[in-house]
């Protein structure tokens, strides 16, 4: 079974975003998320949603910026309406794109690590992170700090709207759903102005019986 794209559930600027449209028992929300705050990080410490279980796939935060990724399991039922955020900290300025997905393991399952990079400029790289399964959704975060929106998106991927918190910080969201490559994946993208910037990519997995990259199969009976 390979993962899907549903649909883009919400956004906002808020430690609580409501009145979206309700997730379906068995599909997942990724929450994609930058803030910034001039005096120090303030990070996501919880996320609350009805029918939710909620898994940190990775945060990235220094300078004042910060990005994030969370993925959230819907089961018993659709989830509720209203994601509420509990944050380290007070006075950053935040924005949250919240998708959602089918198709992926329960409870949620990573393909190792998902991979970290940061830096200043106008072009934004990820750092080096590998797909062991075919099947697996590949997600990718990007922020930086000012509101502009970027020159280029991530060549290959799948990208939700631009988003921004006033002129502090950005995000955008992009994924690769259905049977693509193992190996090595990448998402660079650029922007206008030479601000900081940080991404995390990675991947979720499927309940397929795709074998991982370099592994062997052995077909009982025929001897291996």
């Amino acid at each position: 079974m390979a993962s899907a794209y549903v649909q883009n559930n919400g956004n906002g600027t808020s430690t609580s975003l409501s009145g979206f449209p309700a997730g379906a028992n068995g599909n997942t929300f990724v929450i994609f998320h930058s803030s910034f705050r001039s005096a120090g990080a303030r990070t996501i410490s919880s996320v609350a949603c009805t029918n939710v279980t909620w898994t940190n796939l990775g945060v990235l935060s220094s300078g004042g910026l910060t990005v994030e990724i969370w993925a959230g399991r819907i089961s018993g039922g659709s989830s509720g309406t209203t994601i509420t955020l509990t944050m380290s900290g007070t006075g950053a300025t935040l924005i949250t794109d919240i998708h959602e997905f089918s198709g992926l393991t329960s409870p949620t399952t990573t393909d190792g690590t998902f991979a970290t990079n940061s830096g200043t400029g106008t072009s934004l790289t990820t750092s080096a992170w590998s797909a062991s399964f075919a099947d697996d959704l590949k997600l990718n975060v990007a922020g930086w700090a000012d509101g502009n929106a970027p020159s280029t998106t991530p060549s290959g991927w799948s990208s939700g709207t631009f988003r921004n918190s006033g002129t502090s910080n950005s995000v955008l969201a992009s994924w690769k759903v259905g049977t693509q490559t193992t190996g090595s994946e990448s998402a660079p993208m650029s922007i206008p102005g030479s601000v900081a910037w940080k991404t995390i990519i990675g991947g979720l997995r499927t309940p397929s019986t795709s074998v991982a990259s370099g592994s062997r199969l052995t077909l009982l009976g025929l001897g291996s």
